[in-house]
C-alpha cells in the first residue's frame, strides 16, 4: 500500500482506487486515494468525480457535494461527474434531478450503460408492474454471472416461445442475493402451467428451503450442472427476466413461495429450541446486511440504535436472526438477557425459516430475513431507508410483494430515529 502510495505514476494510484471501491468497498481507503490524486493534479475532473463518489458511499454527503461541484465546475461535460452527480441527487432524494442528470448522460453518449441502467431501476421503483419500464429493464440491466460467462449456447426465452412451450425444457439462472431468489421464484409456477419442464439452478443454502415447496417437487433444483446436462434444455432465462418474460399474461406480482416446513420435516438444533420460550412474545431480528454490498451503510443500522427497544420491551424475547456478528455487536447484545444470539445455530435458510415460523413477528431491514418472513405470512416490519432498494418502491408503507410486511421508511436521509420511534409505537401495541 505504501507503495502504491508513493508511486509518482498517477494513472496507477487513480486506478487502484478505483479497484478499492469496487471490489474491498473500503471507502476510507478509497477517500484517502483519491485525495492524494487531487492533491497532485487538482484540475482533473475524473479525480474530484471519484473522491466525491467515495465520501457519497461512506455517507459523507456534505463533503461529496463539494467534491462533485467542483468536478462539474472544472468540466460540465465530463460525463463521470455527471453520472456520480446524477447518483448523489438520487441518493439525496432528489429523483427528477436526479433523471435530469442521467438523461444529460445519454445526451453526450447516447449508449451509455450506466445512465440506461439507473435510469432503468428508477423506473422499476416507480411502477414495477409497467410493461414499457419492465421491457426497458430487461433491455439494459446486467444478465452477466458465472453461468452466463460460459456463453452456454441455448436460445434466450422470450415471450413468443410461451405460445408454444407445452414440455419444452428451460432452464433458469439465477442472479443476485438470497432475496431476489426467493422474490422471484415465485414466478416458475406460472411458466410450470406453460407446459415448460424446468431446471433451475440456484444457491446452494437456499436448496433446502425450495424442496419445502410443492412448486418444486417436479423441477430438477441444484447449485451446479454439467455443461452437458445444460445443453439437454432449449431455452434458457435469467431469473430476474421473467416478470417481463410473462409481462403479457399477467398485470399482478403472484403470491409468495408457498412455504410449507411441515413438508420436509425441518428441525431446529436443541440447543436452539430450548431458549423458545412458547409464553414469551418472541421477535425476530436483524439490523444490517451484507457488508460487501455497495448500499450496506445506507440500508443497515447501528445495533446500538436498538438500546431503548431491548431496555423498553424487557418482557419481549429477540431472537437474533443473522450470521457472521463482529465482536463489538456481541459483546454489545450481551447486556441484554432478553436478546438470544442465534448465529451459530443456523446453518442453512431452512433452519432460518424455521425459526421465523417460530416467531411472533420480524423486524429486518432489507436483506433475506424480510423475503423469508414474507413468504410465510410472519408480520414484518420492514425498517427501510428514504431512498431503499428499487423493490419496494419510493413511498407507501404496503407492499404488493408481501401483505405481511409492514414498510416503516425514513422520513429523511440517514436518520433512523422516526423509524425506530414507530417501531417501538407498533410494539407497544403488542405488549
Amino acid at each position: 500500500m505504501q507503495k502504491i502510495f508513493k508511486d509518482t505514476n498517477l494513472e496507477t494510484l487513480f486506478h487502484f482506487g478505483c479497484k478499492t471501491l469496487e471490489t474491498s468497498k473500503d471507502y476510507d481507503q478509497a477517500i484517502k486515494i483519491f485525495a492524494k490524486c487531487v492533491t497532485k493534479d487538482q484540475v482533473n475532473p475524473s479525480f474530484w468525480a471519484q473522491l466525491g463518489l467515495s465520501y457519497m458511499l461512506n455517507r459523507d454527503m456534505s463533503m461529496a457535494d463539494e467534491c462533485l461541484t467542483t468536478s462539474l465546475h472544472l468540466d460540465p461535460l465530463n460525463i463521470d461527474t455527471n453520472l456520480r452527480i446524477a447518483l448523489f441527487l438520487y441518493e439525496n432524494g432528489n429523483i427528477q434531478k436526479s433523471i435530469n442528470y442521467f438523461n444529460k448522460c445519454l445526451d453526450l453518449d447516447s449508449n451509455n450503460i450506466w445512465a440506461l441502467r439507473n435510469l432503468a431501476f428508477i423506473r422499476l421503483q416507480q411502477n414495477f408492474l409497467d410493461k414499457n419500464n419492465l421491457e426497458f429493464f430487461e433491455k439494459v440491466r446486467d444478465k452477466s454471472n458465472n453461468l452466463n460467462k460460459k456463453n452456454i449456447p441455448l436460445v434466450d426465452l422470450n415471450k413468443e416461445h410461451l405460445k408454444n412451450s407445452l414440455n419444452k425444457k428451460l432452464f433458469i439462472i439465477n442472479e443476485d442475493g438470497f432475496g431476489d431468489d426467493i422474490m422471484f421464484l415465485r414466478y416458475v409456477s406460472i411458466l410450470k402451467f406453460h407446459g415448460f419442464k424446468i431446471t433451475l439452478s440456484v444457491h446452494k443454502k437456499i436448496i433446502n428451503l425450495l424442496k419445502t415447496c410443492r412448486c418444486f417437487d417436479d423441477i430438477e433444483v441444484n447449485s451446479k450442472f454439467s455443461n452437458e446436462s445444460i445443453l439437454e434444455n432449449d431455452f434458457k432465462t435469467n431469473l430476474i427476466s421473467l416478470p417481463y418474460i410473462l409481462s403479457e399474461k399477467i398485470n399482478f406480482i403472484p403470491n409468495p413461495l408457498p412455504i410449507n416446513l411441515k413438508k420436509n420435516k425441518i428441525v431446529l438444533k436443541k440447543n436452539l429450541l430450548k431458549l423458545i420460550n412458547p409464553k414469551k412474545y418472541n421477535i425476530g431480528l436483524s439490523w444490517r446486511g451484507n457488508p460487501k454490498h455497495q448500499r450496506d451503510k445506507i440500508r443497515s443500522i447501528p445495533v446500538e440504535s436498538f438500546d431503548k427497544i431491548f431496555k423498553k420491551f424487557k418482557n419481549f424475547n429477540f431472537f437474533v436472526i443473522q450470521k457472521n456478528l463482529n465482536s463489538e455487536e456481541v459483546n454489545f447484545l450481551s447486556n441484554f438477557p432478553n436478546v438470544i444470539n442465534c448465529d451459530d445455530y443456523l446453518d442453512d435458510f431452512s433452519e432460518t425459516a424455521m425459526l421465523v415460523s417460530k416467531m411472533k413477528q420480524i423486524i429486518s431491514v432489507d436483506t433475506v430475513l424480510a423475503h423469508i418472513s414474507g413468504s410465510l405470512g410472519i408480520p414484518t416490519n420492514l425498517l427501510l431507508p428514504k431512498i431503499p432498494d428499487w423493490r419496494w418502491g419510493f413511498s407507501g408503507s404496503r407492499t404488493h410483494w408481501y401483505p405481511s410486511i409492514l414498510i416503516l421508511r425514513q422520513n429523511s436521509i440517514d436518520c433512523w430515529d422516526n423509524v425506530l420511534k414507530n417501531l417501538s409505537s407498533n410494539l407497544s401495541k403488542v405488549s
